[in-house]
């Protein structure tokens, strides 16, 4: 956009109109230069796991702390993960892929920890299970699916370990328990019948959590 090299003020028309236009020509002007600034495409190297050394909890290539896309391919060639590796460690998203190349399950990291969403899947692309990770562990509500897609449960956590209510369901749909948890250990819970309803009641105080957990 080029602007005028002078303004002129033409008769019955006020300083003021005039130094108004000025700065709306200028304002202009400096909003296409922000709005069309050059995009500059960094493009990472893709190296082979096996082609990375691992010395002192880093990845190297040829003696220097790698960073770029680390890949693992199956024998026909196919992509089976791909991650983020940022000065040797692993440092963004990482994916991982069956043969079929549907995805198997995605998960970010941050200096080599898991920290944000990880979710996975099955073959057919269904849902496993999903979490939202703060420095490896996991917090708030833990997922998982039954493989015909139904929820099969939920699990409250928080610093790592169950806490709170978690609700388990059948393959059918329905709820087939409640857990109360503090800190891992069971309060209470309550168990459901696939097809009656209410099965029995139990009061587990001091229980501590078995093979639910995430």
């Amino acid at each position: 956009m080029n602007l005028p090299h002078q303004v002129r003020v033409r008769p019955g028309i006020g300083l003021a109109v005039a130094i108004f236009c000025l700065l709306c020509l200028v304002t202009a002007a400096l909003a296409y230069r922000h709005t069309h600034i050059p995009v500059v495409e960094v493009v990472l190297p893709e190296v082979e796991r096996s082609k990375l050394v691992l010395r002192e909890k880093r990845l190297e290539l040829d003696g220097k702390a790698f960073t770029g896309w680390m890949l693992e391919l199956y024998p026909d060639g196919l992509l089976k993960s791909r991650s983020a590796i940022f000065n040797g460690v692993l440092h963004g998203v990482s994916e991982g892929w069956f043969t079929n190349q549907t995805m198997q399950v995605s998960e970010q990291f941050v200096n080599g920890v898991s920290h944000g969403e990880r979710r996975q899947w099955d073959e057919a692309g269904r849902p496993v299970s999903a979490a939202q990770i703060e420095h490896g562990r996991i917090v708030g509500v833990f997922q998982r699916w039954h493989a015909n897609g139904q929820l099969s449960e939920e699990i409250t956590m928080k610093d790592g370990q169950p806490d709170g209510l978690s609700r388990t369901w059948y393959a059918s749909g329905r709820l087939k328990s409640e857990v109360t948890l503090a800190h891992g250990t069971v309060k209470s819970q309550h168990r459901y019948d696939d097809v009656a309803g209410v099965s029995e009641r139990r009061g587990s105080a001091g229980t501590s959590a078995a093979g639910g957990a995430p």
